[in-house]
Protein backbone atom coordinates (compact mmCIF):
# COMPACT_ATOMS: atom_id res chain seq x y z
CA UNK A 1 0.00 0.00 0.00
CA UNK A 2 2.63 2.35 0.77
CA UNK A 3 4.28 2.06 -2.76
CA UNK A 4 0.98 2.67 -4.01
CA UNK A 5 1.03 6.00 -2.49
CA UNK A 6 4.24 6.98 -3.58
CA UNK A 7 3.49 6.26 -7.26
CA UNK A 8 0.67 8.28 -6.77
CA UNK A 9 2.61 10.84 -5.13
CA UNK A 10 5.06 10.92 -7.82
CA UNK A 11 2.36 10.63 -10.80
CA UNK A 12 0.42 13.68 -9.59
CA UNK A 13 4.03 15.69 -9.34
CA UNK A 14 4.81 14.92 -12.64
CA UNK A 15 1.70 17.16 -14.26
CA UNK A 16 3.47 20.00 -12.57
CA UNK A 17 2.68 23.43 -13.34
CA UNK A 18 6.04 24.22 -13.91
CA UNK A 19 6.03 23.30 -17.58
CA UNK A 20 2.20 24.05 -18.34
CA UNK A 21 1.58 25.91 -21.41
CA UNK A 22 -1.44 27.07 -22.38
CA UNK A 23 -2.69 23.72 -24.39
CA UNK A 24 -0.88 21.48 -21.32
CA UNK A 25 -3.45 19.39 -19.57
CA UNK A 26 -4.25 21.20 -16.33
CA UNK A 27 -2.98 24.76 -17.15
CA UNK A 28 -5.70 27.02 -15.70
CA UNK A 29 -6.19 30.55 -16.49
CA UNK A 30 -4.97 31.28 -12.70
CA UNK A 31 -1.62 29.63 -13.65
CA UNK A 32 -0.96 31.63 -17.27
CA UNK A 33 -1.94 34.26 -15.62
CA UNK A 34 0.95 33.63 -12.89
CA UNK A 35 3.42 33.04 -15.12
CA UNK A 36 3.23 35.98 -17.60
CA UNK A 37 3.12 38.96 -14.01
CA UNK A 38 6.27 40.86 -14.29
CA UNK A 39 8.66 39.84 -11.27
CA UNK A 40 8.75 42.82 -8.17
CA UNK A 41 11.07 45.72 -9.33
CA UNK A 42 12.97 45.87 -5.93
CA UNK A 43 13.59 42.30 -6.70
CA UNK A 44 14.90 42.90 -9.82
CA UNK A 45 17.04 45.72 -8.89
CA UNK A 46 18.56 44.03 -6.30
CA UNK A 47 19.71 41.33 -8.22
CA UNK A 48 20.91 43.93 -10.95
CA UNK A 49 23.24 45.49 -8.25
CA UNK A 50 25.13 42.53 -7.72
CA UNK A 51 25.68 39.76 -10.23
CA UNK A 52 25.90 36.17 -9.29
CA UNK A 53 29.45 34.90 -7.42
CA UNK A 54 29.73 39.01 -6.10
CA UNK A 55 29.41 39.44 -2.34
CA UNK A 56 27.51 42.18 -1.55
CA UNK A 57 29.37 44.99 0.23
CA UNK A 58 28.66 45.15 3.82
CA UNK A 59 28.12 48.49 4.17
CA UNK A 60 27.23 50.98 1.46
CA UNK A 61 27.32 54.84 2.46
CA UNK A 62 25.21 56.97 0.78
CA UNK A 63 24.12 60.27 0.02
CA UNK A 64 20.70 61.21 1.23
CA UNK A 65 19.85 64.66 -0.37
CA UNK A 66 16.06 64.07 0.25
CA UNK A 67 15.89 63.07 3.51
CA UNK A 68 14.43 66.20 6.20
CA UNK A 69 15.26 64.48 9.16
CA UNK A 70 16.74 61.71 10.52
CA UNK A 71 19.00 60.49 13.61
CA UNK A 72 21.92 62.32 14.85
CA UNK A 73 23.92 59.56 16.23
CA UNK A 74 23.17 60.81 20.13
CA UNK A 75 19.27 59.80 20.78
CA UNK A 76 17.32 62.48 18.74
CA UNK A 77 15.91 63.40 15.78
CA UNK A 78 16.42 66.27 13.91
CA UNK A 79 16.62 68.20 10.97
CA UNK A 80 18.87 66.69 8.22
CA UNK A 81 22.02 68.74 6.79
CA UNK A 82 23.93 66.66 4.64
CA UNK A 83 21.99 63.38 5.57
CA UNK A 84 24.31 60.03 4.92
CA UNK A 85 22.61 56.50 4.92
CA UNK A 86 24.52 53.61 6.33
CA UNK A 87 23.25 50.42 4.25
CA UNK A 88 23.96 47.34 5.80
CA UNK A 89 24.03 43.79 4.66
CA UNK A 90 21.20 42.01 6.64
CA UNK A 91 22.79 38.99 6.65
CA UNK A 92 24.94 40.64 9.67
CA UNK A 93 21.89 40.26 11.80
CA UNK A 94 20.33 37.51 12.18
CA UNK A 95 16.61 37.75 13.11
CA UNK A 96 15.81 38.01 16.41
CA UNK A 97 13.21 39.31 19.12
CA UNK A 98 15.02 42.61 19.72
CA UNK A 99 16.04 45.44 17.31
CA UNK A 100 19.65 46.69 15.90
CA UNK A 101 21.10 49.24 16.62
CA UNK A 102 23.94 50.17 14.55
CA UNK A 103 27.47 51.97 16.20
CA UNK A 104 29.46 54.11 14.01
CA UNK A 105 32.34 55.28 16.51
CA UNK A 106 30.43 57.28 19.18
CA UNK A 107 27.45 57.45 17.36
CA UNK A 108 24.41 55.17 17.69
CA UNK A 109 21.79 54.87 15.24
CA UNK A 110 18.68 52.78 16.14
CA UNK A 111 16.11 53.91 13.63
CA UNK A 112 16.46 51.70 10.17
CA UNK A 113 14.15 50.76 7.10
CA UNK A 114 14.24 47.94 4.33
CA UNK A 115 14.99 50.07 1.33
CA UNK A 116 15.45 46.83 -0.87
CA UNK A 117 15.46 42.99 0.11
CA UNK A 118 18.35 42.14 2.12
CA UNK A 119 19.53 45.89 3.14
CA UNK A 120 19.02 47.81 6.75
CA UNK A 121 19.19 51.67 5.96
CA UNK A 122 20.72 53.41 8.98
CA UNK A 123 20.36 57.47 8.14
CA UNK A 124 22.74 59.93 10.22
CA UNK A 125 21.49 63.29 10.13
CA UNK A 126 24.74 64.83 9.11
CA UNK A 127 27.54 63.00 8.00
CA UNK A 128 30.45 65.64 9.40
CA UNK A 129 29.59 64.16 12.20
CA UNK A 130 31.03 60.64 11.43
CA UNK A 131 34.95 59.96 12.21
CA UNK A 132 37.27 58.75 9.76
CA UNK A 133 38.67 55.38 11.18
CA UNK A 134 35.17 54.49 13.19
CA UNK A 135 34.60 50.95 14.23
CA UNK A 136 31.08 49.90 12.93
CA UNK A 137 29.65 47.49 14.80
CA UNK A 138 25.76 46.37 14.94
CA UNK A 139 23.97 44.15 18.07
CA UNK A 140 20.43 44.05 19.42
CA UNK A 141 20.00 47.07 22.21
CA UNK A 142 22.46 47.43 24.32
CA UNK A 143 23.53 43.55 24.58
CA UNK A 144 27.36 43.92 23.84
CA UNK A 145 27.16 40.25 23.74
CA UNK A 146 25.24 40.40 20.00
CA UNK A 147 28.10 42.82 18.86
CA UNK A 148 28.96 42.26 15.37
CA UNK A 149 32.03 43.69 14.07
CA UNK A 150 30.97 45.17 10.09
CA UNK A 151 33.72 47.17 9.63
CA UNK A 152 36.99 47.40 11.78
CA UNK A 153 37.92 51.20 10.22
CA UNK A 154 35.72 53.02 8.27
CA UNK A 155 37.80 55.12 4.66
CA UNK A 156 35.06 58.08 4.83
CA UNK A 157 34.07 58.30 0.90
CA UNK A 158 33.93 62.34 1.15
CA UNK A 159 36.42 65.27 2.27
Amino acid sequence: MVVCLLALGCGGSARSSAGTSPDTVGATRASREASASSVDPTVTAAAEETSLGDEPPRLALRAMDDVEEAEDGHGSTVPAVRAVAFDLDARLVPVASRDPVLHVGELVLSRYDHPRPGILRFVLADREAVTEGSVVTVQYGDDASTRVIVIPFLDLPWD
